[in-house]
């Protein structure tokens, strides 16, 4: 029997949880999970993972991805082991995640931005150049169904097939 890695037992034992049985995928009751492993924010090797997914719209399975980066252990720190994000927005919005607190502010004038473009905004609208930022960029805002989530711009979160779901629930970056 292959041995399941905890973030994926957790991110699994979630999707169990919060998702119902036939649902769209594309729909607001599909759920985006953010999960961390237990270790996730340690300083060990290998120890800032993270483990991202939702239904699959291709396949109506799980979809998930995995990823490195400091990212996930900047969330860990902020006081949070999962995000999950269900519904969908009237508007394009952000998710500000920040010493335990979580509020959703406008992305309006992000919607359409490159990844590196919107990091930078990110960083100026809140005055630290040291925000890590999971984003997408164009292509997930249309559902393009091989677009990635971005963190740090230069790490990307490719594996899966969950990136439209973004776009549906008008979301532009979560940091």
């Amino acid at each position: 029997m292959p041995k399941i890695h905890r973030r994926n037992r957790f991110y699994c034992l979630l999707f169990v949880e919060e998702l119902k049985a036939g649902i769209d995928a594309l729909g607001p009751d599909n759920k985006l999970i953010f999960a961390l492993g237990p270790v996730t924010g340690l300083s060990l090797p290998g120890a800032s993972r993270n483990c991202v997914g939702a239904k699959s719209p291709l396949t109506g399975g799980i979809a998930k991805a995995e990823v490195g980066g400091s990212w996930m252990a900047q969330l860990k720190r902020a006081g949070f082991d999962a995000i999950i994000i269900e519904g969908k927005a009237e508007k394009p919005v952000y998710i500000w995640v920040h010493d335990g607190e979580a509020s959703i502010r406008d992305a309006s004038h992000l919607w359409g931005k490159e990844t590196k473009e919107t990091q930078g905004s990110i960083r100026s609208e809140l005055g630290d150049e040291h925000i890590h930022v999971a984003m997408i960029g164009p292509a997930g805002e249309n559902q393009v169904l091989f677009a990635c989530i971005m963190e740090a711009v230069m790490i990307r979160q490719r594996e899966a097939v969950w990136v439209p779901l973004w776009a549906p629930k008008i979301l532009k970056p979560l940091q």
